[in-house]
């Protein structure tokens, strides 16, 4: 029993070479065969996991973007159209306000010209 190697770093260290052995030859295995393996895979898949939440912000990104602008252009063109509006009927309303004028200055000279007078028509009684 004196061969057996926990005896003999118990005998020559005392309890920390018998902890010392048993963590190199019992604990250190389990670690590098089980325990590493999992931490590395859970590491990778992790780091994976963050990558494609980048890449879906990146993208959610680039569709709130591209949604921006295309609000933006679409304002342009309603301001443009607005505009538009706005001259077509600032155009009309001046017409309609010469046709008055001009439809008025007629019926003042042809009255002139035939002595035409309006009747003002009496109120029955």
């Amino acid at each position: 029993m004196t061969n057996d190697p926990l005896v003999l770093a118990w005998q020559q260290y005392g309890w920390l070479g018998f902890l010392g052995y048993v963590m190199v030859r019992e604990v250190w295995p389990f670690v590098r065969e089980k325990v590493w393996p999992v931490k590395v895979a859970q590491a990778a898949a992790e780091r994976e996991r963050l990558a494609r939440l980048e890449e879906r912000t990146l993208a959610a990104e680039d569709r709130q973007v591209a949604a921006v602008e295309a609000m933006g252009t679409s304002v342009h063109e309603m301001t443009v159209a607005i505009t538009t509006n706005n001259e077509r009927l600032s155009t009309l309303i001046a017409g309609h306000s010469m046709h008055a004028q001009e439809t008025t200055q007629a019926i003042a000279l042809m009255r002139e010209r035939t002595g035409f007078e309006e009747r003002r028509k009496s109120r029955p009684v």
